[in-house]
């Protein structure tokens, strides 16, 4: 970090209307350049694609709103950044420079080896695309030990809609025992999960799912999106 630079809490400004999956990949700051205030929104994720994508999410909450006049943007490799001037002029070519030469080679950062419940659970309703709810709220016969390696959230395209499913996911040491938990599940709730709208597993989480009433294939998408965003 250069002299001069200040950066931000995550837990404020465009950070925190983030989930945490993508706040973790983000930094927000201001700039020891020139007269005019400059602030630098960037993102650095395992792949060129996941940096832009979260860019372009942190690019939604920025005042003033990001113009061709007013700021500039790139990527390169694993990250993507965006400078946008306070005061309306175009960032110059000293805080291109400063931006560029921060921008070392290196490891991208690896994915966790297993997923955490609480983790996870946070970082669906990010986007208020999921609300997680408790087994004894939607009365379902749910064994004591299941409970604590059990996630249920019901998700939809936005807060606003009921269009998704309800998502059964399991948390276990390994993938194996995460299936086997699965299976459990199932049988406790009368093999309600046999036919399911949507189901897989990955590392130590393995999840099943329920159509709803209003349930869309636009809702059966934005549940996917919204889970597998959460197992990176």
């Amino acid at each position: 970090m250069k002299k001069g630079t200040q950066v931000q809490s995550p837990q404020t400004g465009a950070q925190a209307e983030l989930p945490p999956a993508e706040r973790v990949e983000s930094l927000v700051g201001t700039l020891p350049t020139g007269t005019e205030p400059l602030f630098l929104y960037l993102a650095i994720a395992r792949t060129r694609a996941g940096a832009v994508a979260v860019r372009t999410a942190l690019e939604k909450t920025i005042v003033p709103n990001p113009t061709s006049a007013n700021s500039w943007s790139g990527a390169q490799a694993n990250a993507a950044w965006i400078v946008v001037s306070i005061a309306g002029g175009s960032p110059g070519a000293e805080a291109r420079k400063l931006v560029l030469s921060c921008l070392k080679l290196g490891n991208p950062p690896a994915p966790p080896r297993s997923y955490a419940r609480g983790d996870v659970a946070l970082c669906i309703q990010g986007h208020g695309r999921a609300a997680v709810v408790s087994a004894s709220q939607l009365g379902l016969p749910i064994p004591p030990m299941l409970a604590p390696h059990l996630l249920i959230a019901f998700t939809s395209t936005s807060a606003s809609t009921k269009n998704g499913l309800a998502l059964f996911v399991l948390f276990g040491k390994t993938n194996a025992e995460a299936i086997s938990l699965r299976s459990q599940l199932d049988r406790a709730i009368g093999h309600g999960l046999h036919r399911a709208a949507w189901s897989g597993s990955k590392k130590n989480v393995a999840w099943s799912s329920q159509r709803l009433h209003g349930t869309t294939a636009a809702g059966i998408a934005s549940t996917k999106r919204t889970l597998l965003s959460c197992l990176p």
